[in-house]
């Protein structure tokens, strides 16, 4: 098992979202949360990553796993570039880095018991830069945005002026297109979650 919800119970004023809703995602499985607007799909999301608090039930998230949550409408940078969007997902890491080069730069100037606690603390942040792979960073991001299908010259792009037909995760669907990339025959059916919605 690496994600369950028990019972999860949700209301804003009268109006009841999610009531004793409850499900659980094993390993390797894929699943879908359908829904109509407004039946709280979004809200339910936002109770399994915390940023929205349930009125009741439990969620439990297997030890050793993350969650990757990419909402529905995103805070970007004002005039970000693609890559920067993506480094900010890396933000902590960077940070940490920082940290660590400004104790480097303070250590040469201390001694005796202070050069101590600054070394103590350096080392903890060290260990924990390199267990969260700080050192690899920079070259996943890169081999995230090559993987998407941007070239090195679009990583400083500003993503307003990338077009849609420019967009390598959007291909044109001309008639071209639709020949070599047939529709299948059968319509893929997703997993439904069984919640006790109300509109």
């Amino acid at each position: 098992m690496i994600l369950a919800c028990h019972n999860l119970k949700k209301s804003f004023g009268d109006r009841i979202i999610v009531d004793t809703g409850s499900f659980h995602i094993e390993e390797r499985e894929k699943a879908a949360l359908v829904g109509v607007n407004g039946a709280g799909k979004s809200t339910i999301f936002k109770m399994i990553i915390g940023e929205e608090p349930s009125d009741g039930g439990e969620i439990i998230l297997a030890k050793g796993r993350s969650i990757g949550y990419l909402a529905q409408h995103q805070n970007l940078i004002p005039n970000g570039t693609i890559y920067e969007e993506l480094r900010s997902a890396k933000a902590d890491i960077i940070e940490m880095e920082q940290q660590l080069r400004s104790i480097e730069h303070e250590l040469q100037s201390l001694s005796g018991e202070e050069l101590n606690a600054r070394l103590e603390t350096y080392n903890r942040l060290q260990s924990q830069f390199e267990s969260q792979n700080g050192y690899a960073c920079e070259s996943e991001i890169i081999g995230v945005l090559k993987g998407l299908g941007f070239t090195e010259e679009e990583f400083s792009k500003n993503r307003y002026f990338i077009r849609w037909t420019e967009n390598p995760c959007r291909p044109r669907e001309t008639s071209s297109y639709r020949s070599r990339h047939p529709a299948p025959r059968r319509a893929y059916k997703p997993f439904r979650f069984k919640f006790d919605l109300m509109a």
